[in-house]
């Protein structure tokens, strides 16, 4: 929200400066707002797997999306089947979970 005025106000007896924005304003020019960090996770999954290991965990960590967090299938090779014949793309590499520690820096 764009910064529309400010006002001197007392709080508990002391003067405190109170910020007003104006939220009718177009988003393109309201102050941007504090971008949430990306958080991938990596769901392991490697053939003849169980489609509840992957499929659960990756469904409720994607429920977290507007925060940030974004689950991916990884696997070691471009296809994998699971134990009851479904087959799925990877959408990362195996190599994929080497590219960052549990803080998020490299490790």
């Amino acid at each position: 929200m764009k910064l529309c005025c400010l006002h001197q106000v007392r709080v508990a007896g002391r003067a405190v400066q109170k910020t007003c924005y104006d939220a009718r304003l177009p988003r393109d020019l309201r102050a941007p707002q504090p971008q949430e960090e990306v958080v991938e996770i990596a769901v392991l999954t490697f053939d003849g797997f169980n489609e509840l290991d992957s499929f659960v965990p990756a469904a409720i960590l994607n429920r977290m999306r507007a925060k940030g967090w974004n689950e991916l299938i990884t696997a070691p090779i471009a296809e994998v089947t699971s134990m009851n014949g479904v087959t799925v793309q990877r959408q990362r590499p195996l190599e994929f979970t080497n590219q960052g520690g549990p803080s998020g820096a490299p490790t």
